[in-house]
């Protein structure tokens, strides 16, 4: 009997083998900015829904179907990959969107030896939508919106023949005048 499963890992029972999930959860959420409003509470602009955030617990005990330790590693594996893929409960997909890995936590561990036979690992996922694009380190949206009117107005100067110079310039332009002409 199929209880689901993710990324080629089949939740299941059967006569060989049993292999399932504890607590599973998960929550939804509305992704919101709070506006700043002068003498007033802030005002709240929704952007849209959040994405979802299913979790399972798997209590792992070594037998002849289950190794404890290739089991971490496949989940470490997977979690590692990056890649996305559908999440299953029983024979239904949790969501019509793919989810990631994002999350493996291992406890409630015992080792007999140096042979891990027994574990709970916490598996979080994240809905997966589409891919996002990476951003410039160091600058935010806001910092890119000012350099681009400061560029746009250092254009038009040039345009109508005006000169525009550096802070830094300006301030050397500054000292030359006042040494030149006693300040």
């Amino acid at each position: 009997m199929s209880l689901g499963g993710f990324s080629g890992k089949l939740f299941e029972v059967s006569s060989n083998k049993i292999y399932t999930f504890d607590d599973y959860t998960k929550s939804f959420s509305l992704n919101v900015e709070s506006q700043e409003v002068d003498g007033d509470k802030p005002s709240t602009y929704i952007k849209g829904k959040g994405l979802q955030n299913p979790s399972i617990s798997i209590k792992l005990r070594q037998s002849s179907s289950i190794d404890v330790g290739t089991e971490v590693e496949d989940w470490g594996t997977i979690c590692e990959s990056g890649a996305p893929n559908m999440l299953f409960l029983g024979d239904n997909p949790v969501s019509t969107n793919k989810f990631l890995l994002k999350n493996v936590g291992l406890s409630d561990t015992t080792y007999f030896g140096s042979k891990l036979i027994k574990a709970t690992l916490k598996l979080d996922f994240e809905e997966y939508v589409r891919a996002g694009v990476k951003k410039e380190s160091g600058t935010s949206d806001e910092d890119k919106e000012k350099a681009s009117k400061s560029s746009k107005a250092k254009s038009k100067a040039k345009a109508s023949g005006e000169e525009t110079m550096s802070e830094e310039d300006s301030q050397k332009v500054s000292a030359l005048e006042n040494q030149v002409f006693g300040g």
